[in-house]
């Protein structure tokens, strides 16, 4: 099985993808995998890296994938791809610790949300947002309360302005895809 292309070539230290600093710092290798979006590929999807922004704590992969291979993979995707327990997701766990050491309700925005899998397992104090690519997934999320901003990046709605100057967790497990 070979590595697919394109990705998105790199420095050695990339920008951060917010704030722009050349400080991140490589946090470690992400496995490579052949498997995306519920389904075994006949190719190796390279992990990548994980970098940490020491400047606005955003955490992201690097390299990434071009924005249309990843389109292709998900709209490819399994029907109920990311159907999971919270309990047997190690990244769900983690990120929902973070959220709920924070007294306070917060919003939470999940890029990559599928049907509120892990926005469903967040206490309903907080304000939950998603960004969801699979239309059938979208309709499923809307349905338990999540308010959906878009369909990628390119689609958010013009709302998200207002969204943007509350203070936002990016669950990590959706920043690493």
């Amino acid at each position: 099985m070979g590595t697919m292309e394109p990705y998105i070539e790199h420095e050695s230290s990339p920008r951060c993808l917010d704030c722009g600093s050349s400080d991140s710092v490589c946090v470690g290798k992400i496995a490579s995998t052949n498997s995306f979006a519920g389904r075994l590929l006949d190719r190796v999807l390279d992990g990548g890296y994980l970098w940490s922004c020491p400047n606005c704590q955003l955490r992201f992969r690097w390299p990434q994938m071009t924005k249309t291979k990843l389109d292709e993979l998900y709209a490819e995707g399994a029907e109920y791809a990311w159907d999971s327990s919270p309990d047997r997701r190690q990244d769900w766990k983690t990120v929902k610790k973070w959220i709920d050491d924070v007294q306070e309700p917060i919003s939470v925005l999940d890029i990559g949300c599928f049907d509120d899998g892990f926005l469903g397992c967040l206490s309903k104090t907080h304000h939950r947002y998603g960004v969801e690519i699979n239309s059938l997934a979208r309709a499923r999320a809307q349905a338990e309360g999540v308010v959906l901003l878009g369909t990628d990046f390119e689609t958010f709605s013009p709302s998200v302005e207002a969204v943007r100057r509350q203070p936002f967790v990016h669950p990590a497990h959706s920043v690493l895809e």
